[in-house]
């Protein structure tokens, strides 16, 4: 019991800081490499494409290592890779303008080896339930952090200067380093990674059809990051300051806050409505961006999309990191993280290639509201998928 508080503590505060993080490079840094860039579509989605790349092969490396070490101390080297591409926008932020490629591939090594030991982490020291409850908080320490540091950090940025950013971003980071070294946790018991077994094992206990349902819904979900980066992008656009960028950001996270809590907290029938909005309000939010794209409609759809995905994104997470215990074959934990990964960066790679055709051949932008929605109708086939996969599913629990 005394351990599980420490787990829970330390990763908390591990999930804080990183989140910290991941608007500094998702929301800042995106911005950074797309103004740099002449404002290129091309070079924006090339970063964001290596840097999903270098992020499953660095997925499948520490699921790797966690079968021969302590997921904490890869969670230590996750944590000092986070640090150093921090320490190198410290010291070489001129580079973003033409080594972009490389700054996306330590990104991505950094963030596959996070998530890898972070989704192992938290599904050894927590059960099932546990687990939903736990990502739900973890987002909601998310959307607290998406509220007090876009306005400050797009404020810093435009008065004084990204690296100024990069050095708190980086103290942050040394945090969270710290942070992995509390954390308490057993080898894996078996050292080598059993895709095939894992696989046998689905079958024996009647679970496949249900594993490769869930894999189709997981790399739909590839599609929200790749939406994501497109509003960061219009965003900029329009509203051409980090300022104000960053204040839409916050402004935005502090609805997520409260939609999360009140998913959490609210009755049955409340939360079928709340995700039927979740699924249709979004993608009606892209329509008017067919007609203009303006300040207006640009911020109610960074508005809609913001505040009302959350709830989708933490439902689809936590049953994914959760997956093997519906059939009982917690054994192969990690080898389901890796079978969904793939499925995430499958997904990621379409909508990416996607998006990658606006910069190729220089489409106007009403080609880029046309991309988006139909982006918007895969995340709506997504959110559908989910829960129609929960209700069929979520009454088989063979770990009590």
């Amino acid at each position: 019991m005394m351990h599980q508080r420490r787990n829970t503590i330390a990763l908390f505060i591990r999930a804080a800081c990183f989140a910290v993080m991941l608007v500094f490079v998702n929301v800042f840094l995106v911005a950074q490499v797309f103004v740099l860039s002449g404002e290129s579509f091309t070079a924006v989605t090339m970063f964001f494409m290596i840097s999903a790349c270098a992020n499953f092969v660095f997925f499948a490396i520490a699921v790797k290592l966690c079968k021969r070490f302590k997921a904490a101390r890869i969670a230590q080297v996750a944590a000092g890779l986070a640090c150093s591409f921090v320490l190198l926008v410290v010291l070489w932020s001129d580079g973003l303008q033409d080594f972009y490629l490389l700054f996306g591939a330590l990104w991505g090594m950094a963030t596959g080896m996070h998530f890898a030991t972070g989704q192992f982490l938290t599904s050894r020291s927590f059960g099932r339930e546990k687990v939903h409850s736990i990502m739900i908080w973890y987002f909601s320490i998310g959307a607290i952090v998406s509220v007090l540091f876009p306005f400050t950090f797009g404020l810093i940025i435009d008065l004084g200067s990204l690296v100024i950013t990069a050095i708190i971003v980086l103290v942050i980071g040394i945090i969270q380093a710290t942070a992995t070294f509390f954390i308490v946790g057993k080898e894996d018991t078996n050292k080598r990674l059993r895709l095939v077994q894992y696989f046998r094992a689905l079958r024996k206990e009647k679970f496949h059809r249900a594993t490769w349902n869930l894999w189709i819904v997981v790399v739909l979900s590839g599609f929200v990051n790749v939406i994501t980066l497109a509003v960061t992008v219009m965003v900029i656009m329009v509203f051409e300051t980090n300022i104000n960028l960053g204040a839409l950001t916050s402004a935005f996270a502090l609805g997520a806050i409260l939609v999360l809590l009140g998913y959490k907290y609210l009755g049955r029938r409340v939360k079928v409505a709340l995700l039927v909005l979740c699924m249709v309000v979004p993608l009606l939010g892209t329509v008017p961006l067919l007609f203009d794209i303006s300040l207006v409609t640009v911020a109610i759809f960074q508005g809609v999309f913001v505040i009302l995905s959350k709830i989708i994104i933490t439902e689809e997470k936590a049953t994914k990191i959760s997956a093997v215990k519906y059939w009982g074959g917690e054994e192969f934990l990690l080898e389901s993280n890796l079978f969904y990964a793939a499925g995430h960066w499958v997904g990621k790679m379409i909508a990416g290639s996607m998006l990658l055709l606006v910069g190729i051949f220089n489409a106007p932008p009403i080609a880029v509201a046309t991309i988006l929605l139909v982006l918007m109708v895969v995340y709506s086939l997504h959110a559908l998928g989910l829960v129609l996969w929960k209700r069929k599913y979520s009454n088989l629990d063979k770990t009590g």
